[in-house]
């Protein structure tokens, strides 16, 4: 059994190098696919006014493919393991213990052999249980790897605390509060006259 444990673990191995890979991939293509659509969202009157719809959904389309390509990539490596997962302890756990039962035990009793299947059986099934809830762990560990990076930061001079920053945006800042508000009126014009 302890050949099955390193064969899962070399297939595991394999995996997660590659899935980290992917997954980095996969959340570097969220990042122009977010600002393509914040882009168009902020310049919409502009986009139609200049006739730009046809450049922005292209390169919208374009954002998307980027980053269903590297779904697919990830979803095809998860069934590339599952697959090789499942198959290592038929080959190495069940196989042999129909073999044993076929030729080696075969002057046992009924009883015996059934627990021999039965914890053949159940030992396949919890190895791979045990291999699926590592992998399932490594790939959420990811995102904390690629999130820890920001914790090292140093905040910046002109940031005092979270108070001091939540007083500006409360209102202390009247100046900027007055010019939101005049944004939010002409924006609410715009959309009333009908020009979007």
């Amino acid at each position: 059994f302890g050949f099955l444990i390193i064969i899962c673990v070399y297939y595991q191995r394999i995996y997660m190098g590659a899935k980290r890979e992917f997954v980095r991939l996969e959340a570097s293509t969220h990042t122009p696919l977010l600002s393509t659509v914040a882009e168009t969202i902020s310049g919409l009157t502009n986009i139609r006014i200049g006739g730009l719809q046809g450049f922005f959904t292209k390169r919208f389309f374009t954002a998307i493919d980027d980053l269903m390509k590297n779904k697919l990539a990830i979803k095809g490596l998860n069934h590339w393991y599952q697959i090789r997962v499942n198959l290592a302890p038929v080959f190495l756990v069940v196989i042999p213990t129909y073999y044993m039962i076929i030729f080696v035990y075969k002057d046992k009793s009924m009883a015996e052999i059934s627990i021999v299947l039965y914890i053949g059986i159940m030992l396949s099934g919890i190895i791979t249980h045990l291999l699926n809830e590592w992998t399932s762990f490594e790939g959420t560990m990811i995102a904390i790897e690629r999130v820890s990076v920001f914790e090292k930061l140093v905040p910046e001079s002109q940031y005092k605390s979270y108070k001091e920053d939540l007083k500006l945006i409360n209102g202390a800042d009247s100046v900027s509060k007055k010019v939101i508000e005049r944004q939010l009126k002409n924006m609410q014009e715009v959309v009333t006259k009908g020009v979007i």
